[in-house]
C-alpha cells in the first residue's frame, strides 16, 4: 500500500506548484465528480482543451452509468480501511481531497474540493508531506545511481576477465 499512496500523494500535493506555473493550462478532475455527468464533464473538456467536443458529449450520453457503490466499501476490511486511513501519505491525499473517513462516510462525496481548491497552496503539514516525499525520492534516486554504477563495474571486472582469459586461450 505505501507505494500507491506515496504516488497519489506526490500527484496531487505538486498540484499547487504546477498551477503556479500553468494555472491556464491545468484541470484538476476527481473521478467521483466527473464520472456523475460525462457529457457535461466532456463538454468541460473541449471547452478547456479547445476543442470541439460534439463527437465526445455524444459518446458521453452512450457510455453515462447510474453510480455504484464502490467496489472498495465491500472488498476492503475495515482493518485494511484502517491501514489506509492510517498511512500518513494516503491521510494527505485523502484530507486534500475532501474524503471523509470511513466506510460508511468514505463513499459520501460531498465535501469534495474543487479544481480551484486544490490549485490552491499547501498547508505546513501538507509542506511536510511533500518535503518528506522528495526527500525520500532524492534517496531513492541516489540509491539506483549507487546500483547502477555497482552494476557497471561488475560488468566492467567481468569483461575484462573474459578478454585476459581469451589471450590465454590464444597463446
Amino acid at each position: 500500500m505505501p507505494l500507491v499512496c506515496k504516488l497519489l500523494a506526490e500527484s496531487l500535493l505538486t498540484i499547487p506548484a504546477l498551477a503556479d506555473v500553468a494555472s491556464d493550462h491545468l484541470e484538476v478532475a476527481l473521478y467521483e465528480e466527473w464520472t456523475k455527468d460525462l457529457a457535461r464533464f466532456a463538454e468541460q473538456m473541449g471547452f478547456f482543451l479547445g476543442l470541439d467536443s460534439t463527437e465526445m458529449v455524444r459518446f458521453a450520453r452512450e457510455k453515462q452509468r447510474e453510480p455504484v457503490t464502490p467496489k472498495w466499501v465491500g472488498e476492503l476490511t475495515d482493518k485494511e480501511v484502517s491501514q489506509i486511513e492510517n498511512d500518513p501519505y494516503c491521510r494527505a491525499y485523502m484530507d486534500r481531497v475532501g474524503y471523509k473517513p470511513g466506510k460508511e462516510k468514505g463513499i459520501d462525496h460531498s465535501g469534495l474540493r474543487s479544481s480551484a481548491e486544490l490549485k490552491k497552496g499547501l498547508s505546513s503539514a501538507e509542506q511536510s508531506v511533500i518535503s518528506a516525499l522528495l526527500a525520500e525520492g532524492r534517496a531513492d534516486a541516489e540509491h539506483t545511481r549507487e546500483l547502477v554504477a555497482r552494476a557497471q563495474e561488475i560488468h566492467r571486472q567481468r569483461a575484462a576477465a573474459k578478454a585476459a582469459a581469451d589471450r590465454v586461450v590464444m597463446h
